[in-house]
């Protein structure tokens, strides 16, 4: 997703992402993606919060339908060490997830922190609980939910190439401490490139892994976008 550019001067910073793709003839097919993304920071400390939804249809058939919405909150406890706390929800019709909700915290440590490249590393705990639009087997039993804890890995980083052409990415593990072998993942990348001061086109990437997913639907879904960005600030 993209990401504003985070300045410590305690300002709120959002972008907006709209992508739309139609297709008629053989096959009608629609797609609509909607993202934002906002940063606030200061010397101190830093609030990233996050919403996207899609919702797909094939030749009259819904073959989409997926919301996301969270944020983070970061603590410098020295200029490259940081504590954070995140909050995570979803919901995905297809893949008969009425409802995930997770909680997270850690640490993280910023390897690299220039203005043309800035990376950074982090792990915690997290707590998530799933409830499933009908029972499934889940660890043995048939359950409409699940709650479990799970290690947290990930890294993320931002890429400035040229003034006016810029990448952001990041890469989320949770792996589940109840179940062994059981993990997700999830990593999101954009490319921006700035067309005016406010608004920018995209090309954005989001790929999801599940080692154990509802019956009939594969391990791995990926999401091709392109669209407008507009910067708020």
């Amino acid at each position: 997703m993209a990401q504003p550019v985070a300045q410590p001067d305690g300002l709120w910073r959002t972008w907006i992402n709209v992508g739309l793709t139609n297709a008629s003839g053989n096959t009608e097919a629609a797609t609509l993606t909607l993202k934002a993304d906002a940063v606030r920071a200061t010397p101190d400390d830093r609030w990233t919060l996050y919403g996207e939804a899609l919702r797909a249809r094939t030749d009259g058939a819904t073959s989409g339908d997926r919301t996301r919405l969270g944020g983070r909150y970061d603590w410098n406890l020295s200029p490259r060490l940081f504590s954070f706390g995140s909050v995570d929800a979803e919901r995905d019709t297809l893949a008969e997830l009425a409802g995930r909700a997770g909680v997270g915290a850690g640490l993280g440590y910023k390897l690299i922190d220039r203005d043309e490249l800035r990376f950074s590393t982090f792990g915690g705990m997290s707590f998530t609980t799933d409830r499933y639009t009908v029972p499934r087997l889940v660890d043995g039993e048939v359950r409409t939910r699940f709650d479990r804890p799970a290690a947290l890995l990930g890294e993320e980083s931002s890429h400035k190439f040229t003034e006016n052409t810029s990448a952001n990415q990041r890469l989320v593990v949770n792996a589940d401490l109840d179940r062994q072998g059981a993990w997700r993942a999830q990593w999101d990348a954009v490319l921006s490139v700035a067309m005016t001061q406010s608004i920018s086109l995209t090309v954005g990437a989001n790929l999801r892994y599940d080692s154990a997913p509802a019956p009939g639907l594969e391990n791995l879904d990926t999401l091709l976008t392109t669209g407008i960005a507009m910067k708020f600030e």
